[in-house]
């Protein structure tokens, strides 16, 4: 719902023109939140086999995690 709100809102201000550099800053959060989302969901989801000891979704979900940071890193690497 954030990530729609900004986005949104930055497109909204970005389309009629004015506050050209705050409609980008909204963009770009909005961009962020939403990448940042399913990220934040397997880092929960990590903590919580951790802590019901279920060694084998941990070691399914860090590589799952590795996959989403190192896609995250060269997407930022190649701006």
């Amino acid at each position: 719902m954030s990530a729609a709100a900004l986005l949104g809102s930055g497109l909204a201000l970005w389309m009629s023109g004015y506050a050209h550099p705050v409609a980008e800053a909204l963009l770009t959060a909005g961009l962020f939140v939403l990448m940042a989302t399913p990220i934040l969901r397997v880092v929960v989801s990590l903590v919580e086999y951790a802590r019901m000891r279920d060694w084998f979704f941990v070691a399914t979900t860090l590589i799952v995690l590795g996959v989403l940071l190192t896609t995250v890193t060269v997407a930022l690497l190649r701006k």
